[in-house]
């Protein structure tokens, strides 16, 4: 008959068995990771709305680097390590960068 604490998923700690060198599936995580590095959109306005500008051309953009990362990973970046072990490396922060390009006449 099992006795309270006899049925567990948690492994019991046998410190100084000789051959026992801690290794166990119980730790493994799945590493997948999906990361979105860079989106980029421009728009290039027609030249009717900006030939009262005196300007021959203009062009607005969004730039996003290090856009999103997807991962089920615990810790803290998935993309440094393969050794089995989480490092404590943030991910690269997320930068957004808006500006434009205009040429001149």
């Amino acid at each position: 008959m099992a006795k309270p604490g006899d049925v567990t998923n948690v492994p019991r700690l046998q410190n100084a068995i000789a051959g026992q060198d801690g290794a166990s599936s119980r730790w493994l995580v799945d590493g997948s990771w999906l990361n979105v590095k860079n989106i980029t959109l421009s728009y290039t306005l027609p030249k009717t709305m900006i030939s009262r500008l005196h300007i021959s051309g203009l062009q607005v953009f969004a730039n996003v680097d290090n856009a999103w990362l997807f991962t089920s990973q615990k810790g803290m970046d998935p993309q440094r390590e393969f050794n089995g072990t989480a490092d404590a490396t943030y991910t690269p922060f997320r930068t957004v960068n808006f500006g434009f390009t205009a040429n001149l006449q």
